[in-house]
């Protein structure tokens, strides 16, 4: 029937921390004069910040300051509660992301949140540090985290029982589902998953 015909894949692209505090990165910028806020909404600024879960990238606003901003960012947020690591936009190629230069969407800063914390836009109220409350999980961490692997499930039609793998990379999934459906994916970056198919 149906079901021996059908092959399940269960997969996620990244896994999610923990989290019980956020860090509002445009409050410390404003605290420092650095933005001026209208209710929540940064109205002016030298330097904004935008939040993806664990990291947030710091823009330098005015160029004429850029050089001057950098290095007292860093310092400012590298004493904030909260934030693990504090890196400069031109580091990026580390993390496997273009440089400010290569892409005027990359930060200027890169912050990185330490377990537990994850970072918020706001820009409004006193808090640069508040629980996260309706929030108990994100992504946005580095790369190399373990609590950031995805997972990898497959059964059914085609696959051997009993199998299991080590870390894999995402771009390996699809070249072992094209496989199993008889289709071919010229210069697909990743890998068939050999070792989880049953052998014909």
């Amino acid at each position: 029937g149906l079901r021996e015909r059908t092959t399940f894949v269960i997969t996620t692209d990244h896994g999610f921390k923990k989290v019980n505090k956020l860090v509002y990165p445009n409050v410390v910028l404003r605290k420092a004069g650095y933005a001026e806020v209208t209710g929540s909404k940064i109205t002016k600024c030298d330097v904004a910040a935008m939040t993806q879960g664990g990291m947030s990238f710091v823009y330098v606003t005015n160029p004429d300051r850029k050089p001057e901003l950098i290095a007292k960012l860093g310092q400012l947020f590298e004493e904030t509660e909260g934030i693990d690591r504090v890196l400069l936009g031109s580091d990026g190629p580390t993390l496997g992301m273009p440089t400010p230069d290569e892409n005027q969407g990359m930060g200027d800063l890169i912050l990185f949140a330490k377990a537990g914390y994850a970072f918020n836009n706001g820009a409004g109220g006193d808090a640069v540090v508040a629980p996260s409350v309706g929030y108990a999980g994100t992504h946005g961490y580095p790369a190399d985290d373990p609590e950031l692997d995805g997972i990898f499930i497959a059964s059914g039609r085609g696959i051997a029982k009993g199998i299991v793998l080590p870390r894999i990379a995402n771009l390996d999934v699809a070249p072992t589902i094209a496989r199993l459906l008889d289709l071919k994916i010229p210069n697909a970056e990743g890998r068939v998953l050999e070792e989880i198919l049953q052998t014909k």
